[in-house]
């Protein structure tokens, strides 16, 4: 990362806005059920950031976000989820992702 305080600030910005999207999604429970700090998901949500900077259509977000779940949190795989925990969990990832359209426009939309 530079050392350019406005490149840092806008970095930190940018982080607590995916941040306090993916911490509201919680996909494993961790800041709900296991009173964990909202850094919790920080390697995804850093992921996520370098995917919006790096203009990452919004299927390549979620995928990435998908593959995070069931692969490095533990969340059982979304696709062998029975209804309604399946469109739930697709409904509430849809939010997350809404979310980071509204904030950093096409970036998170193509």
């Amino acid at each position: 990362m530079s050392n350019n305080p406005d490149i840092k600030d806008k970095y930190q910005t940018d982080l607590a806005v995916v941040r306090a999207l993916v911490s509201d999604f919680d996909p494993s429970g961790f800041i709900t059920l296991l009173k964990c700090g909202s850094d919790e998901y920080d390697d995804m949500n850093k992921g996520v950031l370098q995917m919006i900077y790096a203009s990452k259509s919004r299927q390549e977000i979620q995928d990435y976000m998908v593959d995070q779940c069931e692969n490095y949190y533990g969340f059982p795989s979304v696709s062998g989820l029975s209804e309604p925990h399946m469109s739930n969990s697709f409904h509430d990832l849809d939010k997350v992702l809404d979310g980071l359209e509204h904030h950093f426009g096409n970036s998170a939309s193509q």
